[in-house]
């Protein structure tokens, strides 16, 4: 099935029918987009690429090799690359600009927003094979004191930018991490029961500086969407997702 896609796509370009091309991949996963990419020639590749909707361009760049990511992003101008960027996943964005040439990185930095830069370059700074290389800043957090109803609407303003609302992380004022709640609790507790009342205290976490396999191990003993993050002060700064954890877990060898 995959050969006849990328057969059909190459014949659709070759007409140059990109209206046909995109029709046939609007319905299929990033990663099958992007191994379509990865097997055109460079214009054709880039042309597709472009062709995209952003928001589908920012999933797609994550499944392409690193010499068509690289490709990619050298066609960009600085204000394109910039919207780019800030529509990707926050870990996937770190990934992508440690694997920048440096005259790549400099035509970025000054396009990004001020908060945009600062994160990403923590992120890009953790060391490789630390939990701070995979895990996201992309996290719902919520402070204790607010009641369930005012909770759900804070979480559906943070919806569209967060890895998941499913599950938030509850906070107090220096970020140090007091529990958990899912949003599934929140929608049946009282609207007027405060958050605080409301969280799972024993939450399991890992240390910003563990090893990856940690995180792997914890999400998948204690069936997790995802762990919190937190640094050598106690203070949150992250999330390593179920899928990036169960990444690190295929990459590990037998046994570990």
């Amino acid at each position: 099935m995959e050969l006849e896609l990328k057969e059909q796509i190459r014949e659709f370009l070759g007409q140059d029918n990109w209206e046909q091309a995109l029709t046939l991949l609007s319905s299929r996963h990033p990663a099958d987009i992007g191994s379509v990419i990865d097997e055109l020639e460079p214009d054709y590749a880039y042309e597709l690429f472009d062709h995209l909707e952003l928001a589908r361009q920012a999933k797609v760049l994550a499944y392409l090799s690193t010499s068509h990511q690289l490709s990619m992003v050298r066609r960009l101008n600085q204000h394109a690359l910039a919207r780019l960027f800030t529509e990707m996943n926050a870990d996937e964005r770190a990934d992508l600009y440690q694997e920048l040439p440096e005259d790549v990185q400099e035509i970025l930095m000054p396009a990004l927003a001020k908060a945009e830069r600062e994160d990403l370059l923590r992120l890009a700074g953790y060391e490789e094979g630390t939990v701070g290389a995979i895990m996201t800043s992309e996290y719902a957090t919520l402070p204790g004191h607010i009641n369930a109803r005012r909770a759900v609407e804070r979480l559906r303003a943070q919806a569209l930018n967060k890895e998941t609302i499913y599950i938030a992380y509850v906070l107090d004022s220096e970020r140090r991490l007091l529990g958990t709640i899912t949003l599934a609790g929140l929608v049946i507790a009282p609207d007027d029961q405060k958050v605080g009342e409301l969280i799972h205290r024993d939450t399991v976490s890992v240390n910003v500086h563990d090893p990856q396999s940690q995180a792997a191990k914890l999400i998948a003993d204690y069936d997790l969407l995802a762990i919190p993050v937190v640094d050598d002060h106690e203070a949150m700064v992250g999330i390593v997702t179920h899928d990036d954890a169960m990444d690190v877990q295929d990459d590990l060898p037998p046994g570990i």
